[in-house]
């Protein structure tokens, strides 16, 4: 039976039967290989996908391996002769930072971009989402939008996501909007032309930030403004969750839509930080894997922390140490509740990092982020 021809038929542009290129799936970060090479990759991108894939396995008798980035150290994503690779690493909302590499991009939308370039969204009459769920964080609880303007999503899924869509396209990302730019012509008229503030990089300027905050701690803002400034360019970010979660998103680049990672946010989870940013690591192909989160969650994680130490070749790991489970003291502490519980007592996580083999630094001021520079430009090699 010609599974590969089922797959292909049912699947179109989804699916890898190129023995050279199928001989990835043979192998992980484990060191082990497969004997023979796998039937079919499958790169799932929806629900859809999944079914089918396991329709045509289930009526061929094809054992499936599900596979996301080949990072495991323990062989299990591995696929041999006579089976089908279903590879899940696409299977979520587009990653979109800086996929345009335009000078007219706004950043990121939601509760992480900044307030200049989220007012000038708001003033948009039609809005274009492409593969964004429109979940409440994209939405700025539901601020992002103009209530009176024109919403079209474009998606694969079988129906909009949000009240707010006027109207719904149910099509590939990339084939629609290879379609819209064909269909374009001249325009007499341009939005561009009001807003030259977006290309020339005023829209993002800020005053000068305090470098202390009112609690006489780092200002998270200044915090963040001197990482993006210090840290390598080619970088893979992994952001834990917690309160401080927006500064990163808002203040610092990436290089490509790959390359922030925010876990906590997609999880809506704290402390799957350091282990995310170990299986990152081993994708990160020479790039910096920057860990960033605060002192709750490391301190969930902590066996964690020695697993990086150990594996990662280039590393950082930053601590927005607050002494407390910050998310948790806004929301509730607010609200009148005990606060007891959200409280920590301050750990020295930089000590802590020495004790495994790494170097660490307890920045109580900017000054102290020299020698972070330092370790970076003499070319950033362990953690």
């Amino acid at each position: 039976m010609d599974i590969a021809g089922l797959l292909l038929e049912a699947l179109p542009g989804r699916v890898v039967t190129n023995v050279e290129e199928l001989g990835q799936y043979r192998l992980d970060r484990s060191g082990h290989v497969a004997a023979g090479t796998p039937v079919a990759a499958v790169r799932a991108r929806s629900i859809e996908d999944v079914q089918a894939v396991c329709r045509i396995a289930y009526e061929t008798g094809t054992p499936i391996v599900t596979r996301g980035a080949g990072t495991g150290l323990a062989g299990r994503g591995i696929a041999d002769s006579g089976e089908i690779v279903l590879c899940m690493g696409s299977m979520q909302d587009i990653l979109a930072r800086n996929i345009f590499d335009s000078e007219w991009d706004l950043g990121i939308a939601g509760g992480f971009g900044r307030i200049p370039a989220v007012e000038l969204m708001r003033q948009a009459g039609v809005v274009l989402v492409v593969g964004a769920s429109l979940n409440m964080f994209q939405m700025r609880y539901g601020t992002l939008i103009a209530p009176d303007a024109t919403v079209i999503q474009v998606d694969t899924l079988p129906a909009a996501t949000h009240p707010c869509v006027d109207r719904f396209i149910c099509s590939d990302g990339n084939a629609f909007s290879e379609m819209l730019l064909e269909q374009l012509t001249t325009r007499t008229a341009r939005w561009r032309d009001k807003v030259p503030e977006v290309a020339d990089g005023r829209i993002t300027e800020e005053p000068p930030t305090e470098e202390y905050a009112c609690d006489g701690r780092l200002n998270p803002r200044a915090f963040a403004r001197a990482l993006e400034r210090i840290l390598p360019a080619q970088r893979t970010s992994v952001q834990d969750g917690g309160h401080f979660s927006g500064w990163i998103p808002m203040y610092c680049s990436a290089p490509d839509p790959q390359a922030m990672i925010l876990v906590g946010t997609a999880f809506q989870t704290i402390g799957l930080g350091l282990p995310a940013a170990v299986g990152a690591a081993q994708a990160a192909n020479g790039r910096t894997t920057v860990l960033v989160t605060g002192d709750g969650g490391a301190l969930m994680a902590l066996p964690e922390l020695e697993a990086m130490i150990r594996t990662v070749r280039s590393g950082i790991i930053v601590v927005f140490n607050d002494a407390a489970y910050g998310a948790e003291l806004h929301q509730y502490a607010s609200r009148v509740l005990d606060s007891e519980a959200m409280l920590i007592d301050e750990v020295d996580l930089a000590a802590v990092g020495r004790a495994f083999g790494a170097e660490g630094i307890k920045a109580r001021s900017l000054a102290d982020l020299d020698r972070l520079e330092d370790w970076v430009t003499s070319g950033c090699k362990g953690v």
